[in-house]
């Protein structure tokens, strides 16, 4: 008997809590609980959300940028200048991005992924000011 009593106290407490859960589950289907990724026009309209750019710091930069989607993997001549290619490969960003090194400049290393209007340089988030990989060790 009082095995009986206790279930019924304990069915008795968990109806006010299993309409509590059941209405939050119902809101939170209804309007999303929690934070959503920012949509498209969202990051368009916000310069802090767009992906950065680096401008091309020469005429022979700004030429390689413009023949990056033809050059191949390997070393490039562009202009006056000599330089290092990787493979394009797929970036998170949804873009696709080749590393770059000057030949003339070993410490000079650059990131270029494609934009709506041609190959940019954006900042390597890999990299740290002074051309040292994140952790210090120097490249």
């Amino acid at each position: 008997m009082a095995s009986s009593r206790a279930r019924g106290r304990a069915e008795r407490a968990a109806g006010p809590v299993a309409a509590l859960l059941g209405g939050l589950l119902s809101v939170c289907g209804l309007v999303a609980c929690g934070a959503s990724a920012p949509t498209e026009a969202a990051i368009y309209h916000d310069p802090a959300l767009r992906p950065g750019a680096v401008d091309a710091a020469s005429d022979v930069e700004r030429e390689l940028l413009s023949r990056l989607s033809t050059l191949p993997a390997g070393q490039s001549v562009v202009g006056s200048g000599t330089f290092l290619l990787e493979p394009a490969y797929a970036a998170a960003s949804g873009r696709r991005c080749r590393a770059i090194a000057s030949i003339e400049l070993p410490d000079a290393r650059r990131l270029a992924c494609e934009a709506p209007d041609g190959w940019v340089f954006v900042p390597d988030v890999r990299q740290e000011p002074g051309g040292q990989e994140p952790g210090g060790a120097a490249q």
